[in-house]
């Protein structure tokens, strides 16, 4: 009887079923091994919320766990504006990594070609400045004529050095969206998308000196033989250091890094954050603005609205949650394919048993033969 039930045809299906099916299972599991965790997560939590429904891109990244959390668009490349300076920044330390010496002014760093806007009172040619000080006031109220001073000098004088250097470091860390035109964001033609901001910003937050820049609130330029006033200047991290538009629970957990806005860009944010024992890096980019509804004439921005939203997903999560939620995504196509391949077996051999019944039904009818 079993001789008769297992035929060597329903035996050889039976087994291409199965060795396809854990061809299937093992291909998706290395799959999963070898794209980003980032890409298992987002379908997992993509399910949770609708967050940045004010910017055109965001995304939500954990270092400690590399999971995403949340993702918008991630990969579609849009103009960074001033986020281009965490990338100006980057270079800068890795010539110089403790910030030491100074530098003086180029007469090309405050040239309208170059730089072709600055707020006032603003750097003059030929005045000196700390490396220290020029990277925290192009950091902190993101001064243009800082950034372009630093690529003008850094690189032996050669902007465009300093820019292919610019490039060349964003290949190196894996961003496959990016390309710098300038130092500092103001041309339209600059492009990053979120999910490489947060690579860079990662990178960036990894040099002691930019971090311990980035925890200041303000600064000042003092007044020397070139320029009569002083330079007062303060963080625009708005979330970071709120006012009563962007009050949020997260502030104190935020450690940089960077804004970014022209016409053309919209409202950008790139920040990290450090929070019950895990690492954040968040970005939200081409964010809109609303009236403040207060009578003041103030906007509310959608990247920082956005932002404070998105980071509620960061609450009551830990290192272990975060590590089984991206496991059980990862294993949800190989359990998938395995059930699908017993729900067959189970069926061919029903069917089998049904068609020996039937045959030993016929068999024993004498009326059946024909």
């Amino acid at each position: 009887m079993i001789k008769k039930f297992f035929s060597i045809p329903l035996i050889l299906l039976i087994a291409l079923i199965w060795t396809g099916s854990f061809f299937l299972a093992g291909y998706s599991e290395a799959r999963a091994s070898d794209n980003d965790a980032d890409d298992i997560r987002e379908g997992v939590m993509a399910e949770s919320g609708d967050f940045f429904s004010h910017c055109k891109s965001g995304i939500l990244y954990e270092a400690v766990t590399d999971t995403v959390l949340y993702a918008k668009n991630p990969d579609l490349p849009l103009i960074p504006a001033s986020m281009t300076k965490v990338m100006t920044a980057i270079i800068t330390l890795e010539h110089n990594p403790e910030l030491e010496g100074e530098l003086t002014v180029p007469d090309k760093a405050v040239s309208s070609y170059y730089t072709s806007w600055m707020d006032h009172p603003h750097l003059k040619a030929g005045e000196t400045i700390s490396y220290y000080q020029c990277v925290e006031y192009m950091m902190l109220p993101s001064a243009n004529e800082a950034a372009s001073a630093l690529a003008f000098t850094v690189c032996g004088g050669d902007r465009a050095s300093f820019v292919e250097e610019m490039n060349d470091k964003a290949k190196e860390l894996g961003c496959e969206n990016t390309c710098y035109i300038d130092p500092h964001g103001l041309s339209p033609s600059n492009r990053v998308s979120a999910r490489d901001m947060s690579k860079i910003a990662q990178y960036a937050m990894s040099f002691p000196k930019l971090r311990e820049i980035l925890t200041h609130y303000e600064g000042v330029l003092k007044a020397n033989e070139l320029r009569k006033e002083d330079i007062r200047y303060h963080s625009i991290l708005m979330p970071m250091w709120p006012d009563d538009r962007y009050e949020n629970p997260y502030s104190e957990y935020i450690t940089g890094v960077k804004t970014g806005w022209i016409t053309q860009s919209g409202y950008n944010y790139a920040l990290s954050m450090e929070k019950d024992g895990l690492e954040y890096y968040a970005v939200a980019m081409g964010g809109d603005e609303e009236d403040c509804g207060d009578g003041s004439g103030r906007i509310i921005q959608g990247d920082f609205r956005d932002m404070i939203e998105v980071l509620s997903l960061t609450d009551g999560m830990t290192e272990e949650k975060l590590s089984s939620m991206a496991g059980s995504a990862g294993s949800r196509t190989p359990i998938i394919v395995l059930s699908i391949c017993f729900v067959l077996t189970v069926i061919i051999l029903a069917v089998r048993a049904k068609m020996i019944s039937s045959a030993g039904k016929a068999k024993d009818d004498p009326g059946s033969n024909n």
